[in-house]
């Protein structure tokens, strides 16, 4: 009895590691490669948005769409076709093409780049949530 005891514990512990399924939290980003599909991850998350069109960057090579974050602030998205596109702008963007009294917080994942104009911590937290640190 012992021992079926301490095989069906070792196989209660060990089953859900081999298989991968843990009741831990998983770290893994939500899946999402479109401004449409960010903005839809944001909204989830109950960041409120409203669409104010189409805007550029004269630092940045794409255009992007530009949203009123309704808790505060701007929050300007930017697509690329590749990549390596996101990453060529991302890596040209410096603050001061941006002024010092803005301070905005740069973003990247993938094909996107997220600028948000503000200082909202909930709508920062879900950015870094779902697109990683701030790269500026």
């Amino acid at each position: 009895m012992r021992r079926f005891l301490l095989v069906a514990t070792a196989l209660a512990v060990c089953i859900p590691l081999w298989t991968g399924c843990t009741s831990s939290r998983s770290t893994k980003k939500p899946a999402f490669e479109t401004t449409a599909e960010l903005v839809s991850y944001l909204r989830s998350k109950r960041v409120n948005l409203m669409s104010n069109g189409p805007i550029t960057q004269p630092f940045l090579l794409e255009p992007g769409q530009s949203y009123d974050v309704m808790s505060g602030g701007t929050l300007h998205v930017f697509e690329y076709e590749s990549e390596t596109g996101a990453s060529f702008d991302a890596s040209r963007i410096n603050m001061n093409q941006m002024g010092a009294e803005d301070k905005p917080k740069v973003f990247r994942r993938g094909k996107l780049i997220a600028i948000f104009f503000g200082d909202d911590p909930r709508t920062t937290s879900v950015l870094t949530e779902g697109m990683g640190s701030s790269i500026l």
